[in-house]
């Protein structure tokens, strides 16, 4: 059988529904075979979201305890997934509930794993991540936690499988540490280096805050990871609706960084730019706390970064992160071009 009847006879079964041991025939695959392979693969995940989310509305739960008139659990359950042996919680947000886990079949030790909330529209979501696949490949920086791939629960909820992250949100590291302002203008500026092999590789953030933003001390400098690159992109519609809606608490801190297009459901709209307002609301918070004891200089240059990098008007504003990252340093230098 050649190549190309053998990939079309697998679409056929994943059209069908039929299981396919994806090992098996990625172990009888290679070149251009192995990576169209890999792509059926991510089709197939695609295709059984789907299956499982038409479940719903076929008037039977999709699983024991769900609700007939919703198809939801009334208590999201721990998630079940070959491969992987769930450890603890991490953490809980609107979007979803983090896991520690140990990833037995892989190799890759302990990761996180991002369980999607079923509010969130299945397919959507699959089809979304599938699309910017090869863009997240290019992000690949050493301050961007990685995130592995997408896969299905076995109750059909989205799962990402990324790499696992500890330490403390930048904002408060910094206090915790006392950092002067320089210290804390060179974490920012390598965060700016992150996000901007974000914007290069053609994504857009879209979820910078300082949760998102971990910091760990080193033996000479600190660690500092970007997370969720690729994940708001995937449940962007969603997540604005949330970011939106939940307005106070001590635990949001969303609204500040959302930029006004974001806020108007402006999706079509959303690039570099989107992530370079919250970057200058980030900034304006890590270097308030210490401005008072620095030079009048550094206040005036800190304010005019801020106020152009979160100027209503897209246009205004710096064009990526990369840009905003440069001026930063030629203020620094006491060489304000613009």
């Amino acid at each position: 059988m050649s190549d190309r009847d053998r990939l079309e006879k697998i679409a056929a079964r994943i059209g069908d529904g039929e299981p396919i041991d994806w090992q098996d025939e990625q172990r009888s695959a290679a070149g251009r075979s192995g990576r169209l392979l890999q792509r059926l693969a991510e089709i197939a995940t695609v295709a059984d979201a789907h299956r499982k989310v038409a479940s719903l509305s076929d008037g039977e739960p999709a699983f024991p305890g769900a609700s007939r008139a919703e198809g939801y659990p009334a208590r999201d359950p721990q998630p079940q997934l070959d491969g992987f042996e769930i450890l603890d919680t991490v953490g809980e947000g609107p979007l979803g509930v983090v896991y520690r886990a140990r990833d037995v079949r892989s190799g890759l030790g302990e990761v996180a794993l991002k369980l999607i909330k079923w509010s969130v529209d299945i397919r959507e979501v699959s089809e979304r991540f599938t699309s910017i696949a090869g863009a997240l490949d290019e992000a690949r920086h050493p301050d961007i936690a990685r995130v592995h791939e997408l896969r299905i629960s076995r109750l059909g909820r989205p799962l990402f499988v990324m790499e696992l992250v500890l330490g403390e949100p930048i904002t408060e590291f910094c206090q915790t540490c006392r950092h002067a302002l320089e210290e804390r203008l060179r974490l920012f500026a390598r965060l700016c280096d992150a996000v901007e092999c974000v914007h290069r590789a053609g994504l857009a953030h879209l979820r910078i805050k300082p949760s998102n933003i971990l910091v760990r001390a080193g033996p000479t400098e600190p660690s500092i990871k970007l997370l969720d690159l690729g994940i708001p992109v995937a449940v962007s519609q969603w997540l604005v609706e949330q970011r939106i809606r939940e307005t106070s608490g001590p635990s949001v801190s969303l609204p500040r960084y959302l930029s006004p297009e974001e806020c108007a459901g402006k999706h079509a709209s959303l690039d570099a730019r989107s992530d370079v307002f919250a970057l200058g609301w980030l900034l304006e918070e890590l270097s308030q706390p210490v401005l008072a004891s620095s030079t009048p200089s550094n206040a005036r240059a800190i304010e005019r970064l801020v106020g152009r990098a979160t100027d209503r008007e897209p246009s205004v504003r710096y064009r990526s992160a990369g840009a905003l990252g440069a001026q930063l340093s030629r203020m620094f230098r006491r060489d304000p071009a613009e």
